[in-house]
This record gives structure tokens, C-alpha cells and sequence, in this order.
């Protein structure tokens, strides 16, 4: 299991590589004070789990509760060295939150 610094090394990481390119106005805004922390999470997300991935889940058609439940399992799973045990060990509680707020809410 990776420890919570290189977790959050590892998130910054991410996050940013997440941004290039990215076609969200709030993100490309030039005022970078202006990007809240939930949009920088969720146009991380986005990066893989678009309309256009089809490997790996749909985010928008999952309920709050469920994005959420799977975060935390990634988060606290002492098996497993995927993308995403790696990404979820750096996210706080509140990221989680922000993040399972998110993509429940976009539910249709």
C-alpha cells in the first residue's frame, strides 16, 4: 500500500495532467483563483471516465451513494494497485463528498 504523502503526490500529479486540454470554461477561466476544488476533481475524473471510454464505469449513471461507497473501498483496500487505489488514497473525505455529489447529482 502506497503511503498518504506519495497518495497525494501522486493526486496532484493527476489532477494537473487532468486539466490539459480540458474544455470546462471554469477550468480554462484565466483566472486560476476562480477554479473551484470540486471542478478540478470532477475534469479529473472525466479523464477516463468520459462518454467516450467505454472500459471503464460511466460515472453520471452511477447514484451518489454508490461513487461514493466505491471511492472509500478503493481508498481503504489494502489489495489492489490500480489506477484508481492509487488515485483514492490521496482524496480526503471531502473530496470524496465533492466528488460523489457531483456525478449523483448529473444522474437523470
Amino acid at each position: 500500500m502506497i503511503g498518504r504523502q506519495t497518495g497525494s503526490l501522486l493526486l496532484l500529479t493527476v489532477l494537473s495532467a487532468g486539466l490539459i486540454g480540458c474544455d470546462n470554461p471554469d477550468v480554462s477561466s484565466k483566472d486560476p483563483t476562480h477554479i473551484t476544488r470540486q471542478t478540478l476533481l470532477v475534469e479529473t475524473c472525466s479523464g477516463c471516465h468520459s462518454d467516450t471510454n467505454k472500459h471503464v464505469p460511466q460515472l453520471t449513471e452511477l447514484s451518489r451513494s454508490t461513487v461514493a461507497k466505491r471511492l472509500i473501498d478503493y481508498k481503504i483496500s489494502n489489495v489492489g494497485n490500480t489506477v484508481m487505489h492509487r488515485v483514492a488514497a490521496g482524496l480526503t473525505d471531502s473530496d470524496i463528498q465533492l466528488i460523489s455529489d457531483y456525478f449523483g447529482d448529473s444522474m437523470p
